[in-house]
């Protein structure tokens, strides 16, 4: 999936497309090292029991029309993804916070103050 990345003072935002992707399907993970991991599954078209065979069989159908038609092209798939995005500073992981709505994965990763100097008398 396609995301934009804008950088804030406070904050990361990152908004991803997934048309098709529900909640459960997604997970988001931040490992060592500043690298948050988007991974999930998208399944377009998902269907159960009669009505899944009745699909299957459009399907292969379709395809038997394609071949003798030589349309090749797919666009729309079951698939599998995984994103890793690296940032350069510390986060604070404790407050990521993640929503899905209409198909786009907003995620806000808040950057963590860096300490600044502090002098020490003596």
């Amino acid at each position: 999936p396609r995301f934009d990345i804008r950088e804030t003072k406070e904050a990361y935002e990152l908004d991803g497309e997934l048309p098709g992707a529900e909640r459960k399907d997604i997970h988001i993970e931040l490992t060592g090292q500043n690298v948050l991991v988007v991974r999930g599954r998208i399944d377009r078209g998902r269907k159960r029991g009669r009505e899944r065979t009745r699909v299957k069989r459009e399907r292969r159908e379709r395809r038997r029309t394609r071949v003798l038609c030589g349309l090749l092209q797919r666009e729309r798939f079951v698939s599998n993804f995984e994103r890793e995005f690296a940032f350069p500073g510390p986060l604070m992981e404790f407050d990521i916070t993640a929503s899905l709505e209409n198909g786009i994965l907003k995620v806000v990763v808040p950057k963590q103050e860096v300490s600044k100097t502090r002098r020490i008398e003596i």
